[in-house]
């Protein structure tokens, strides 16, 4: 009998804010969570063993992009031949043309918004037909969407890679505002709040986890949730984040009875 293939390993270094942790933790979810089965891919710490190296940035400040070029800098040293290395996050928003120049050795940019097409990315990447390769001097594989920030639906998965004790929630992505001096509208787009029976939904979920116990709320301005799913007739005046909070303070009140 043929012998299985062992699974090809995946590595993820992850940059910046909470938020940008949870993208890193949906990424995880589909490519090595429960859900994908014999077709998922082994994580891995170890750079000099993984097939594939994923690197969600951060480009808010200088130092944080600085720290991002550093962490390619170190992967492409260290990483094996043969290996694919992906970037994305906040940093390729902006800056993903002068990545491309700077690290030819990248294969394949991962827009912050596309997250989601993690594993169509490692197919592709996988595709000789499509593979950038340094003797052929084709172009590296570049996935984006027209949004700046990935909101992960309820159905998305998600693999919880914080402390057991604890986990994130993130609530919104993006802002409202347009401050002079701030550049995140222009990294994360505009502000997209989860509508609360997905919150709750989510909430509920992180608790039948079982080792949870501190739920982080995270978004760019938590106190601007909902203000974009308000209705010019005021009608969805109630989606706020005192009402979000009530409704999660309900079902942790409903999940203790429930014990």
């Amino acid at each position: 009998l043929d012998q299985p293939q062992p699974k090809k390993k995946i590595m993820f270094q992850s940059l910046g804010c909470p938020r940008n942790f949870v993208d890193t933790e949906v990424m995880l979810g589909i490519s090595v969570g429960e859900q994908q089965g014999s077709s998922g891919l082994e994580l891995t710490q170890d750079v000099s063993a993984a097939d594939y190296l994923v690197v969600n940035t951060c480009g808010f400040l200088k130092s944080a992009r600085s720290e991002s070029r550093s962490a390619i800098e170190e992967l492409i040293e260290e990483k094996k031949d043969g290996s694919k290395l992906i970037v994305t996050g906040c940093m390729v928003n902006l800056h993903r043309d002068q990545i491309l120049q700077d690290y030819p050795q990248v294969d394949s940019i991962l827009g912050s918004g596309a997250v989601d097409k993690i594993m169509e990315t490692i197919q592709t990447l996988d595709d000789d037909r499509n593979t950038k390769d340094n003797n052929n001097g084709e172009q590296p594989l570049i996935q984006s969407s027209r949004r700046r920030s990935f909101l992960e639906q309820g159905d998305t998965p998600r693999f919880l890679a914080t402390p057991p004790h604890y986990a994130y929630l993130k609530i919104a992505e993006g802002c409202k505002k347009s401050c002079a001096f701030c550049i995140i509208p222009k990294i994360k787009g505009r502000l997209q709040s989860k509508p609360i029976p997905q919150v709750v939904d989510e909430y509920q979920a992180l608790l039948e986890h079982g080792t949870v116990s501190e739920i982080i709320l995270i978004a760019q301005d938590l106190g601007d949730f909902g203000k974009d799913l308000v209705r010019d007739d005021g009608d969805d005046e109630s989606v706020n984040l005192a009402n979000l909070l009530k409704a999660l303070l309900q079902a942790s009140s409903n999940d203790k009875h429930d014990d």
